[in-house]
């Protein structure tokens, strides 16, 4: 019996993440198959495009090495400038009994804002906010040095695991017990899951 290869790679999911992904192993050449991954239709066609329907957040182009890269191979650095409208450097939590105006560009503020919002108690929450950042910033120099992505043989295979060694893994673990800021983490994380694979 023989077997045929008819893909390289397969693309599971929608979001701009797996689109990234599968256009990019394209262009470099690979024969991909993109398939949704919850079988939902979550997207919808414009001018022959199939286009994600879910809320996109992307870091500004210049803040994000991976993110600028990825502009400008697939042309569409000029495209991303003109279309994407920036939004202000936070954003608002509101339930039962609070509200909390999150600056996500100042770990003081957000402190402070904590701090009114929740008592001192919470503050344990402002730290895991900071570690999350701060194993994030561990992150950009792998993705500054433009791996080889996919890893085109030994050497490079070899390149890209002495890389990604170098990098902390894990996310740090939340506080434990109940409380508003574990949802507001977890719908912060969902929607950050449109950059990657779930």
């Amino acid at each position: 019996m023989s077997t045929r290869r008819l893909v390289d790679v397969v693309v599971l999911g929608g979001h701009t993440g797996a689109l990234a992904a599968a256009c990019l192993l394209r262009r470099r050449g690979h024969t991909v198959l993109h398939v949704e991954q919850d079988g939902l239709d979550s997207g919808y066609v414009d001018a022959g495009y199939r286009l994600p329907t879910g809320p996109e957040i992307l870091p500004a182009p210049k803040a994000s090495p991976l993110l600028e890269r990825l502009l400008e191979e697939l042309a569409l650095t000029a495209d991303a400038a003109r279309l994407l409208r920036p939004i202000g450097a936070g954003l608002q939590l509101l339930g039962p009994g609070y509200r909390l105006d999150v600056d996500l560009g100042s770990p003081e503020a957000l402190r402070g804002e904590i701090r009114r919002a929740f008592g001192s108690d919470a503050l344990v929450w402002a730290d895991h906010m900071e570690r999350i950042r701060e194993a994030d910033a561990a992150l950009d120099p792998l993705l500054a040095a433009l791996p080889p992505l996919p890893p085109a043989g030994l050497w490079e295979g070899r390149t890209l695991r002495r890389m990604v060694a170098g990098v902390p893994s894990g996310c740090p673990a939340p506080p434990p017990g109940p409380h508003p800021l574990r949802l507001f983490l977890r719908i912060l994380a969902r929607l950050s899951t449109h950059l990657a694979a779930e």
